[in-house]
């Protein structure tokens, strides 16, 4: 029997349920960059320089550096030593010295009496010659053995000298090749010593003063230790949720699907599902555009709560935000303040440097219109929604950098360009450890953001990215999340839809089988606001299937090549399609505009890097949808077929498969449809959902 045929708007509300992978973010109106402007920043080792310092950063350096007592106790012994055995031998060089300088003046004062009294004699004798006409022989002998003795006493003074000479040079030697210890002190032990003298200029207790201080070019130079940033903290938050639970749900603080608000939810209610209420934007409280007004507070187009327009982020950027980089003053959309800064850790490891949130702020670090920011070598943690934050950003570095525990994104980017990810370890986030959202609109002729050598682990998702077009992601770990990657065109309010050409290359996507949505994780974070939870307590913002290496959920000429997928128990690879209507777009000729033209090729499915056996429950699940997806070289263990939903899939050969458009297989679709009322608050485990079961683990 055919399957039966579902209307397209009950097929579009089956769908909401899908993309709820990639959550929404909401933002203010926003816009790209110009894409001919601007490029990766460089890092920087001189130059103009803000240092920022706490009262134990010196102790801390000489911890992390091996220069404290129990780190480098051997050391410091044996140039104590030394330097005492320096002093000893100066001391004894300084005594000898004065010895000889006193022993010379007693022979100069000896020669010069002998000299005087042998003028006087010289005259006695010239007037006894004088007198008796010829000197005698005697004295003439006396004479000539005088003259000797001063010649010889001048020749061994001369010698003196000489020998005094090498002694101050040998101990110059001496000197220079024992100093401090150096000869004991290793290269990582030399930069400590820089560390050390750096903390002598350092001018500021909090990093927020040394970017206020900062001008464009800057460099930020934080030593170790821990930054809470105290007068950030006791600015005013303001916003619809301060006077609420600070974990309102849909007060931007995350909590279920956000789509736009003018369809989806009447069509789920058509289904008989209850919808997740929209947030109500408060009215203004007062007039002028003060830091304590919501006057400048805007309606995201996904319907989610009133977000601060870019003139409250430039007029109180510490409102929300524990630090701020707010570089545009003429509303122009570029920057012209505080551009190319570098905020940078010095310390040995990231986690020397660490900034705490105060769990209220909604960023850590925002850099908002901030071209060419870099932010290394540094530990961020408990943002009350991103722990880093960069939007309308052209030209960025964020490397380096360990990131946990925020609410909701670890690190978060939003229309920008130039950018690179590299050396992050995002964990414990409770949406995604990364977010390249409303990524650049390169249309496949470029990447404009890299993401390379992240560890993302231990997060709700990996990866997330509503629109996350123009995104090259390699060489990188997303393991035991709940979900691994995830993309998607599902979020109204993104620019960039329908999201398209990323890429995926030589990733390893493992073990994402996590269930954050246990009954007693939900229960207690139902119940705990944000700011009264521990801190390594990670609850839920968006709902994803569990078990999920991959889902791309509306997503269009991607490329996913050569990356290692294992060990994710419901789903290796997912894609699904989403009509534009879910994103507020109602036209009849853009509900078919996405899963369409993306590429599976040459991944090793089921299979550990050493060769180890450990498959996943699916390796590539399909709905069906779409024209010119493809699938080729893809290899199971031992270099077996893949286990495939449906099993036989297109090959990217095949050039009739570019030009027909499949259709949706609605009961592929409609089994997904009851996760699409999740709310953390009131609807943790929606009948017929089966995303929060921890999938049996396949053999």
């Amino acid at each position: 029997m055919p399957a039966p045929r579902i209307p397209v708007l009950v097929l579009a509300a089956l769908s909401l349920a899908l993309p709820a992978t990639a959550a929404a973010h909401p933002e203010r109106d926003t816009q790209f960059p110009d894409a001919s402007l601007g490029s990766v920043p460089e890092v920087r080792t001189n130059g103009p320089a803000q240092v920022v310092c706490k009262t134990d950063s010196g102790d801390r350096i000489r911890q992390a550096y091996g220069l404290s007592a129990s780190g480098n106790a051997t050391a410091r012994r044996s140039a104590h030593r030394t330097r005492g055995h320096l002093r000893a031998a100066h001391r004894r060089g300084h005594r000898r010295a004065a010895h000889r300088r006193a022993h010379t003046r007693a022979r100069h004062r000896t020669a010069a009496h002998r000299r005087a009294t042998h003028r006087v004699a010289h005259r006695r004798r010239a007037a006894r010659r004088r007198a008796a006409h010829r000197r005698p022989a005697h004295v003439r002998a006396a004479h000539r053995r005088a003259h000797r003795r001063a010649a010889h006493r001048r020749a061994h003074t001369r010698a003196e000298h000489r020998t005094a000479a090498h002694r101050r040079a040998t101990h110059r030697r001496m000197h220079r090749r024992n100093r401090v210890g150096s000869a004991s002190l290793s290269p990582v032990q030399r930069e400590g010593r820089e560390r050390l003298r750096l903390l002598e200029k350092c001018r500021f207790q909090h990093i927020q003063a040394a970017v206020d201080a900062a001008s464009s070019g800057d460099r930020i130079l934080i030593l170790p230790g821990v930054y809470r940033e105290e007068p950030s903290r006791a600015v005013k938050f303001v916003g619809p949720e301060a006077d609420r639970d600070q974990n309102a749900q849909g007060g931007g603080a995350g909590g279920g699907l956000d789509p736009s608000p003018g369809g989806l939810q009447a069509f789920l209610a058509q289904l008989g599902l209850t919808p997740r209420a929209a947030p109500e934007a408060e009215a203004a409280q007062a007039e002028g555009g003060t830091c304590d007004s919501m006057k400048e507070f805007e309606e995201p187009a996904d319907g989610d709560a009133p977000v601060p327009n870019y003139r409250f982020q430039f007029e109180c950027p510490n409102s929300r935000n524990l630090i701020a980089v707010i570089g545009d003053t003429d509303g122009d959309r570029k920057c012209d303040r505080r551009c190319d800064l570098q905020i940078e850790g010095m310390g040995r490891r990231p986690q020397d440097v660490l900034i705490v949130g105060d769990r209220i702020k909604r960023d850590v670090i925002r850099g908002d219109r901030a071209d060419g920011l870099t932010i290394r070598n540094m530990t961020v943690e408990q943002g009350a929604f991103n722990n880093i934050d960069l939007v309308e950003t052209n030209g960025f570095r964020i490397e380096d950098i360990e990131t946990r525990y925020a609410q909701n994104y670890g690190v978060l980017t939003f229309t920008t360009d130039h950018g690179l990810y590299q050396r992050i370890d995002a964990h414990g986030n409770g949406d995604s450890g990364v977010y390249p959202g409303s990524g650049p609109e390169g249309h496949c002729e470029r990447y404009g953001i890299e993401i390379r050598d992240v560890y993302s682990h231990d997060n709700v998702l990996g990866y997330s990215g509503t629109a996350g077009n123009g995104v090259y992601t390699h060489d990188s770990v997303f393991e035991d999340n709940s979900t691994g990657i995830a993309t998607d065109s599902f979020a109204s309010g993104h620019p960039g839809m329908p999201q398209d050409c990323a890429k995926w290359e030589n990733n390893r996507i493992s073990s994402n089988n996590q269930n954050f949505f246990a009954k007693d994780i939900q229960e207690f974070c139902a119940k705990t606001p944000f700011e009264k939870r521990p801190r390594e307590a990670v609850c839920p913002q968006f709902q994803v299937p569990v078990g999920t290496g991959i889902i791309m959920a509306g997503a269009n000429d991607n490329i996913v090549r050569g990356n290692s997928i294992f060990d994710n128990w419901r789903d290796g690879v997912l894609l699904l399609y989403v009509p534009a209507t879910v994103r507020g777009d109602d036209e009849p000729e853009k509900q078919t505009d996405t899963s369409n033209g993306n590429s599976f090729v040459e991944n090793i499915m089921g299979v550990r890097p050493d060769g180890t056996r450990d498959p996943n429950g699916v390796d590539f699940l399909w709905d069906e949808q779409g024209r010119g997806n493809c699938w080729e070289g893809n290899k199971g263990p031992g270099g077996a077929a893949t286990k495939n939903d449906p099993q036989s899939l297109p090959d990217c050969k095949d050039q009739l498969n570019k030009q027909i458009q499949r259709p949706v297989n609605a009961s592929k679709s409609a089994r997904e449809a009851p996760c699409a009322t999740w709310n953390p608050q009131d609807n943790q485990f929606p009948p017929g959902c089966d995303w929060f079961d921890t999938p049996t683990e396949p053999r």
